[in-house]
């Protein structure tokens, strides 16, 4: 309570840790049992939109001011950061060692978790703004424009990609073989996995 000012994304909780950005670009790690503050991290230019990515032992934190940022899970110490050229508002997603992070340059990006290298980048018609979903080495996205798009993981090359509706912010839902995306008119939209 009064840590900060505003909380924009959601709080991811581990194990007996909760794990936030605010909207002044701090990062906290709280005990949920106590509410002490065990570890925060100040040095991020921009607000932090998307709730955070927790892994064994890293949390990866997108922001507003063109940076990706990976911290030790422990102390929230810097690992590495890396610029995406434009701001980022959506969660990232992790598989088998890459992280898959869209940006508001149209932009999707698959970097190497451990340290942030680029591994290949894949264009899209507006900005990312919800964070991939990555399911049996397939990545399903969406963009402003409403286009939701199923890309390779490991080359980036489109699978296909179709405009059920209108605009679309947030993340996509896998369930079984079957791909839900929402549209800024409340519709929801049931895709084939296969070819949308």
């Amino acid at each position: 309570d009064g840590l900060d000012n505003r909380l924009i994304g959601s709080v991811a909780i581990v194990g007996d840790t909760a794990y936030f950005g605010m909207a002044s670009g701090r990062v906290y790690a709280v005990n949920i049992a106590t509410g002490t503050v065990t570890a925060h991290y100040d040095d991020i230019a921009g607000a932090v939109w998307a709730t955070p990515l927790v892994s064994a032992d890293t949390v990866y934190v997108t922001s507003l001011d063109h940076f990706i940022y990976a911290l030790n899970r422990a102390d929230l110490a810097l690992q590495w950061k890396k610029d995406l050229g434009a701001s980022s508002a959506g969660t990232p997603a992790l598989a088998a060692g890459r992280l898959y992070v869209g940006s508001f340059n149209n932009q999707l990006r698959a970097l190497d978790a451990a340290t942030g290298d680029e591994q290949w980048s894949a264009p899209t018609n507006n900005w990312v703004w919800g964070g991939p979903v990555a399911q049996d080495g397939v990545l399903y996205f969406t963009d402003l424009s409403g286009m939701v798009y199923a890309l390779d993981a490991q080359t980036g090359a489109q699978k296909w990609a179709v405009t059920p509706g209108g605009v679309t912010r947030a993340s996509p839902a896998v369930i079984s073989d079957t791909l839900y995306v929402s549209d800024k008119h409340g519709k929801l939209y049931a895709l084939n996995l296969a070819d949308g």
